[in-house]
């Protein structure tokens, strides 16, 4: 899929180690002022993530025990999930909107600053153990116009079909072929299991778009 050069420029990003990212919940503070005040407190160096405007690379002091974190007014998450929600546009000055599975709550929280919590973001997962985590992220988090349901995501074409503004799908996975890190270590998979968890990966697939509005 890539040249020699390319595959190289991959290998290399590989072999370097990750930095922490962080993004900042612009319900609760402005980038700049999080810009001019938390680098100074903490001893951080901070990068901006190219394509998150409230999102920054940090190298430094412990991110996971400030004050700030604990009141939600920033959320740690790997860069590259930051993409996903930034590839939304919001023309809806009060959007209806889906995450289909969303625990623990990084995208949807994410989705919640891109609408400036107007309208209504559905945050669904269908794993029972998964809802109180997700809703105490999405209640420190400050966010309002939100409901949270535990159903299959695989029922919201069949229930709710050309209703959503916007839907978005990080669709379970195995974690087969990842980059391993400390929270997410690799595991083998079964052939078995990898052509269940494709199943049902379609199926979400097909219920997504089944379940978004027509254009």
């Amino acid at each position: 899929l890539v040249d020699a050069a390319e595959f190289e420029q991959l290998q290399e990003a590989v072999r370097r180690p990750l930095l922490h990212a962080i993004r900042i919940n612009t319900l609760k503070t402005t980038v700049d002022d999080a810009r001019r005040n938390w680098p100074q407190w903490y001893g951080w160096r901070v990068q901006p993530v190219p394509f998150c405007d409230a999102g920054w690379q940090v190298t430094g002091k412990s991110i996971a025990h400030t004050l700030e974190h604990k009141m939600g007014h920033y959320y740690i998450q790997d860069a590259a999930s930051m993409l996903p929600a930034e590839m939304f546009g919001f023309e809806q000055d009060a959007p209806l909107v889906l995450d289909m599975a969303a625990a623990p709550g990084g995208k949807a929280t994410h989705l919640v600053c891109k609408t400036g919590d107007r309208g209504l973001l559905i945050a669904n997962d269908a794993t029972g153990r998964r809802i109180p985590p997700l809703r105490d992220k999405l209640r420190d988090w400050g966010a309002i116009n939100t409901a949270i349901t535990n159903y299959p995501g695989e029922r919201f074409g069949e229930w709710f079909p050309d209703t959503f503004d916007k839907v978005l799908l990080d669709a379970p996975c195995s974690g087969e072929s990842l980059r391993t890190a400390e929270r997410r270590k690799m595991q083998p998979v079964s052939a078995k299991e990898r052509q269940a968890l494709h199943r049902r990966q379609l199926a979400l697939l097909v219920s997504a778009f089944q379940s978004l509005k027509p254009g």
